[in-house]
């Protein structure tokens, strides 16, 4: 998966460089390594898809208890920024350069009652804008980490810029700096590294543990273009839900016996 990814990568650029050359050759050398990768390793995913009603707590947690935990204040505005990302991530799913990618004023838009994050189409994979509101349990931490902790951060570099996540002298957070310390604070957090792509497995997976109907949400919150993904989580869930209804008819017939 990762040779087919870096060859994808720099076959897209190679053809945009030289478009009147013959890249049939190279195409056919991404195919076969798209045919031995399938889906990816899966088995790289057991046990750390957790839900997110899980990871939304576990940033909450590190936002407002740790933070004010915190022995000097670099500390817990750090805390205050990695707990809202966290929190963010477990219910507005994004993928990570558009995560990462978020501009105050651009992409995302603070007015006094409401925060909505509006993405164009080239930070989605699917090329279509993608719209939402911050839910109102992540709002207040939103708003605490803009009001409070990147204006520290960014005075503590003297920075000048509307990028929303920035590091600890407020320079931007690069996607590759944020990946691990999304990791890192979620191992601390709850036993599990979990990385910023790992939520979109969480938000699906929490939705199709809920119900068959909740599942067909998974296609418009991931802003997925095929119902592919939403299709097999349906089913999934529909099994959950048979296994449901299964235990609950053996539990139903045990009492009947006593």
């Amino acid at each position: 998966m990762t040779r087919l990814m870096f060859i994808d990568g720099v076959l897209r650029i190679l053809s945009v460089a030289d478009p009147t050359q013959d890249w049939s050759a190279h195409r056919k050398l991404k195919a076969g390594l798209k045919r031995a990768a399938g889906r990816g390793d899966r088995d790289r995913k057991l046990g750390r898809v957790l839900s997110s009603e899980v990871l939304f707590r576990a940033g909450l947690s590190l936002a407002t208890g740790h933070a004010e935990a915190a022995s000097t204040s670099l500390s817990s505005m750090m805390c205050l920024r990695d707990g809202t990302m966290i929190a963010m991530l477990a219910l507005m799913p994004m993928r990570r350069r558009a995560f990462a990618g978020l501009r105050i004023g651009t992409s995302l838009y603070v007015a006094a009652d409401t925060m909505t994050v509006a993405l164009p189409g080239n930070l989605t994979k699917s090329g279509h804008p993608w719209e939402a509101d911050v839910p109102q349990s992540v709002e207040p931490l939103l708003r605490r980490y803009i009001n409070e902790a990147r204006p520290f951060f960014m005075e503590r570099g003297q920075q000048h810029h509307n990028v929303l996540w920035v590091g600890r002298s407020g320079t931007p957070l690069k996607k590759d700096a944020l990946s691990p310390r999304i990791a890192e604070q979620t191992l601390k957090l709850t036993g599990r590294r979990i990385p910023p792509h790992f939520f979109r497995d969480a938000a699906a997976t929490t939705l199709a543990r809920s119900s068959p109907e909740h599942a067909k949400l998974i296609r418009p919150i991931l802003a997925h273009t095929s119902f592919g993904t939403a299709e097999r989580h349906y089913i999934h869930a529909q099994t959950i839900e048979a296994g449901r209804d299964y235990a609950a008819l053996i539990n139903q017939k045990r009492k009947a016996r006593r």
